[in-house]
Order: structure tokens, then C-alpha cells, then sequence
């Protein structure tokens, strides 16, 4: 629709000194061809007789102007294409396509050769489709033979990244981003550490208001990066709808030690639950200031985590030290976080792990990209879990007073990791709709039932398949090392 009005506006722009001119002559005696052709010599900067009223004034002024900007919107393409074509050179080249906020912050960052794209394809070691999911899905579509050898980061609500074909195409969902960001800076290992200390209590009590896709994804999340030891009792209380959700999620039930459950009453009619709550995260978008200050109103001393689109429609509540204001988009279109290369790396150092343990492929970049590539994207999508999930292990690992270093951690705590890592590997595939099972061909998995030997407590395995969660740890410790 922006670009269609600015189709419109840039049209206007070259015709109406054309309109005016011919008027003009026109009230000045003239036919309507011999006006529209004088009109037309203005363009061209060869008029030279007098004004014969204002409105051929008029015309005189703005047409050499639309003569000049017709002929920088002519040669636009080809600056565009040049510059990106010098930016590709210069390495680390990034072509935006519509947003220009995001164009903006990757100007500001200044780590990137930014260029914007305007339709036509681009040379560029990176794309960021972030128009409509129509016009991205159909760029991606038309040039797909292209951009299967480049990094896309491409906008998408509508499909899963999980299902995604091609390792070079990123879906990216601001929703799922800005979760996995939240529960990165929250602090809840160490709100549950400070809890364990003083009571012994191993509970914690966490409630959602709010669960559209935003919600969805904290609870998706929050399930494999929440995990701080072996014997927690994490509790999920949700208000919204989750019909849907438990319907594609049907092994959710499979998730041990942490519950979930999907209140069917509003939130209002649960306030004792809110109450008793250690952390109560606001997830709804729609008509959020009114919704925030009815459960401040509500509630007694209770803090509110709020995932805000807008913090500042929040600055007008009074109680601002009861409000824990995460602005989710803000922080989504961040350019680091938007490319996310640190948990890219650390998945693809995973994966490249396990290529040199089990078929001794070297360990080197290009085997990195390589290995990487040959993965469909359920199994993409476990490393990147995995890297993720890291993020609140060295958070443990500080709590502890531990070194980030998997020479020096001490063998207790090494099992401890080993087996939350377990507990998150576990829940990836139970989010996916896999359970346990024992594959008749006398393998570990049947990717078409969906079933795996493994999807077991972490004391019932061997301690071969205790190893593999051992490395993990290990490998990604190194890594940040390295």
C-alpha cells in the first residue's frame, strides 16, 4: 500500500507541471496541442519565452524540477545495484527490503555495508525480507534459485521456522525472538536460586496473562531454557486460550517435573493464584495500559513483568516500581539479535561435534557450513535450541561461582548440566509431538513415528548416552572459550 501511494505521488509529481502549463497557454490563447507541446519544451529546459500568467509561472519552475527528479528516479536502479555491488565487495553487505526502520538501525550499527533493495535483486551477502509476508514470501519465490546460496532472513508469522526448507532461510518471528530474548535477561535462575536458599522450596509459580503468538512463545521457550536443576517444580498457569496450542502440542503432557495449565476463567476470577505467583508476565498486546493497571489495582505489592510493544504508553501508570518493562520489538529488530550469529555458531559447533565424533569429520569452518547444511530443520532447530538454552547455563554457572571452563568445572556440577541438558533435549522433541518408543530396526529413532529410545529419564540411560550430554555441555563451554 506505501509503495502504490508513492507510485501515485511521484506520478502527480511529473504530470502536474505538464496540467499547469497547458492551462496556462491555454487561458493565454492557445490551442490545446500547441499548449501541451510548449508545456513539454519547460521539461526540457528549453523554454525561453516570457510567462503568460501564473500558472505557466508555475509550470516553468516545478517542470525542470520534474525533469531532474525523473531522471534520478531513472538511474536509481542502477546506483542502487552499484552500490550494493561495492558493498558485497567490501564484505558483510546486507540488502533490507521494506522497513525502513530496520534499514535505519543497521545504518546506525555500522557493522554492516547496508543497502536498500526496491524490488529488484540485489548482489548482497545477506537479505532481510521485511515487508508483508505476500510480498516476502513471493520475492523469496521468485528468486529462489539465487537466494538458496545467500543468508535470507525472512519475515513470517505464518510459517514455523522448525519446518523451514534450506539452512540459508531464516523464518524470522518477532514473537518467538523477543521470548527468547525475555527469558535470557530475566534473572529467574537466580530468583529461584535466592528462593532455594531461604525456604529449600524447590517450587516456583509463573503466570502468563495473555496468549496469543506472543505467549505461545514464552511458554514454548520458557519450557527448554527454564531449567535450573534436575528436581524443580516449575508451574505454569496460563490465562488464555490454549486449546489450540495443546491440540499441535498433544505430548506437552509428556514434560515432566514442570506442569502446565490452561485456566478457563479470566484472570480476575483467579486472584489468589496471582497473588501466590512469583512471577506474573503480561503477554497481551491489546489494550495493555488498561489491562496492566486493572492487575496492579488488583493485586497487592505484586511486580509485573510487561513484554511492551509501546513502554511508553506505560510511562502514565503511577506505580512504575512494580512494573519490570521489557520492550520485546525494541529488542528483536536489534541487529545482533535479528542475525543472532553468536547461537548460530554455537549450533553449528554442536552439530559439527557430533560430525567428527561419529563419522571424524574435521573440525574446521568450512566442515562447520558444510555438516550444517545437510541437516533438515527439526534437527537445525534442536542445536539451535541448545545454543540457546546456554545462555542461562553460564548464568548457573556464576551463581555457583563456577569458571566458564569445562577443564575446571567441577564433576558434580558437570552431571548437573549434563542432565538439565537432557531435560532440554527431551522437551524440544516432546514440543515437536515426539514420544518414547523402541524402533523395531534396533536404532535409536524412527524420524517417521516420531519416536526415540532416549526420551527416558536421565538416570535410565547408558553412560554412552550420558556422554553425548556431557560433550554438549563441554563443546559449548569451549566454544565461548576459543
Amino acid at each position: 500500500m506505501k509503495e502504490v501511494k508513492k507510485s501515485i505521488i511521484t506520478a502527480l509529481f511529473l504530470i502536474l507541471p505538464l496540467v499547469f502549463g497547458t492551462i496556462g497557454q491555454m487561458q493565454a490563447g492557445e490551442m490545446l496541442l500547441e499548449a501541451a507541446f510548449s508545456t513539454l519544451t519547460m521539461y526540457a529546459l528549453n523554454f525561453s519565452e516570457p510567462a503568460r500568467n501564473g500558472l505557466v509561472e508555475l509550470a516553468r519552475w516545478t517542470a525542470p524540477l520534474a525533469t531532474a527528479g525523473g531522471v534520478a528516479m531513472l538511474f536509481a536502479p542502477v546506483a542502487r545495484a552499484v552500490l550494493a555491488r561495492v558493498n558485497k565487495l567490501l564484505g558483510d553487505s546486507v540488502i533490507v527490503y521494506g522497513d525502513e526502520e530496520v534499514y535505519d538501525r543497521m545504518k546506525e550499527d555500522g557493522r554492516y555495508h547496508v543497502a536498500r533493495g526496491k524490488g529488484d535483486l540485489l548482489a548482497a551477502d545477506r537479505y532481510v525480507l521485511f515487508g508483508s509476508e505476500e510480498e516476502n514470501l513471493d520475492f523469496y519465490l521468485k528468486h529462489r534459485d539465487a537466494l538458496e546460496k545467500r543468508e535470507v532472513y525472512l519475515r513470517c508469522k505464518a510459517l514455523s521456522s522448525q519446518l523451514t526448507a534450506g539452512s540459508r532461510l531464516h523464518l524470522y518471528c518477532m514473537e518467538e525472538v523477543g521470548a527468547r530474548l525475555f527469558w535470557r535477561q530475566s534473572e529467574l535462575v537466580r530468583q529461584y536460586a535466592e528462593k532455594l536458599s531461604s525456604s529449600g522450596d524447590k517450587t516456583m509459580h509463573l503466570v502468563i496473562v495473555g496468549f496469543d503468538r506472543l505467549g505461545e512463545e514464552l511458554l514454548t521457550w520458557g519450557l527448554q531454557c527454564n531449567l535450573f536443576l534436575p528436581e524443580q517444580e516449575l508451574h505454569y498457569t496460563i490465562f488464555g486460550d490454549g486449546g489450540t496450542f495443546c491440540s499441535l502440542h498433544h505430548e506437552l503432557r509428556s514434560i515432566r517435573k514442570d506442569t502446565v495449565t490452561f485456566m478457563d476463567t479470566p484472570w480476575s476470577g483467579s486472584l489468589d493464584v496471582l497473588q501466590n505467583a512469583d512471577r506474573i508476565i503480561v503477554a497481551e498486546q491489546s489494550n495493555q495500559l488498561a489491562l496492566v493497571q486493572e492487575i496492579l489495582f488488583a493485586l497487592t505489592g505484586k511486580t509485573l513483568d510487561v513484554l511492551a510493544a509501546k513502554p511508553e504508553d506505560l510511562a502514565l501508570i503511577e506505580n512504575q516500581e512494580r512494573l519490570r518493562i521489557f520492550n520485546w520489538k525494541e529488542e528483536a529488530l536489534r541487529p545482533e539479535n535479528l542475525f543472532d550469529e553468536k547461537t548460530l555458531g554455537r549450533a553449528k559447533a554442536i552439530n559439527l561435534r557430533y560430525a567428527y565424533l561419529y563419522s571424524k569429520v574435521e573440525e574446521t569452518p568450512e566442515n562447520a557450513e558444510r555438516e550444517w547444511q545437510k541437516l533438515n530443520a527439526f534437527t537445525r532447530y534442536s542445536n539451535i535450541s541448545a545454543a540457546d538454552y546456554h545462555e542461562i547455563r553460564l548464568q548457573q554457572l556464576a551463581l555457583w561461582g563456577e569458571q566458564d571452563d569445562p577443564k575446571r568445572i567441577l564433576p558434580e556440577h558437570l552431571e548437573i548440566l549434563s542432565e538439565l541438558e537432557h531435560m532440554r533435549w527431551c522437551r524440544y522433541h516432546y514440543l515437536n509431538n515426539w514420544k518414547y518408543g523402541e524402533p523395531v530396526n534396533g536404532k535409536a529413532k524412527n524420524t517417521a513415528a516420531r519416536t526415540h529410545s532416549d526420551l527416558v529419564d536421565y538416570s535410565t540411560l547408558t553412560d554412552e548416552e550420558k556422554e553425548k550430554d556431557r560433550e554438549n555441555v563441554r563443546v559449548l563451554l569451549q566454544i565461548d572459550k576459543s
